[in-house]
């Protein structure tokens, strides 16, 4: 049979929910591994005896809300809080925590998936990319001097106005090797 901390470390660990433990003063008492990667903590240790009463208001009855959370780093982020006061003999002596992150579920509601996000900075770079292209495609018609593309055989694949009026001739399609012998 496992032992009543045993359980409880076990079921700390076993859920994807944020659980957290402050004594009366605010203190961490206790956090599970949910805990530590969504307050940005390293490790438990971290929230242990550390005062946390500015991270969520107290608790004199359970309740749930939708509030904002703190996090060490100082980063906030919207979170479903449950809130379990701590009674012992008839006394308030802490209260746990429960909360999970809302960024992403918000995200949905608003339209932003990640994916989206993704899509739409991809996006941008592409128009950025497009955009500088384009001017670079401009040169050869903004550069004054002559300016021929040639393909392996010599052929002119490209030539701006000023290479035509410096042969005197339409340039495209001519063998560039017969244009210039020797």
């Amino acid at each position: 049979m496992i032992s009543s901390p045993e359980l409880v470390g076990v079921l700390l660990r076993a859920t994807d929910r944020a659980v957290l433990g402050l004594d009366e003063r605010g203190l961490g008492t206790f956090a599970n591994d949910a805990c530590v990667a969504l307050l940005h903590a390293s490790s438990e240790a971290d929230l242990v005896g550390r005062d946390l009463s500015a991270l969520v208001p107290a608790a004199a009855e359970p309740f749930k809300a939708n509030t904002q959370v703190r996090r060490l780093d100082g980063s906030t982020f919207q979170a479903d809080c449950w809130f379990f006061p701590l009674i012992v003999g008839g006394h308030q002596t802490g209260q746990v925590l429960v909360f999970t992150d809302l960024t992403d579920r918000l995200n949905v509601a608003a339209g932003e998936t990640e994916a989206a996000v993704q899509l739409r900075a991809a996006l941008k770079t592409s128009a950025e990319r497009a955009a500088a292209l384009a001017e670079i495609a401009r040169f050869p018609e903004m550069n004054p001097g002559p300016v021929l593309r040639l393909n392996e055989d010599g052929v002119v694949l490209l030539a701006n106005a000023a290479a035509e009026n410096a042969f005197g001739q339409r340039l495209l399609g001519s063998n560039w090797l017969q244009l210039c012998p020797g």
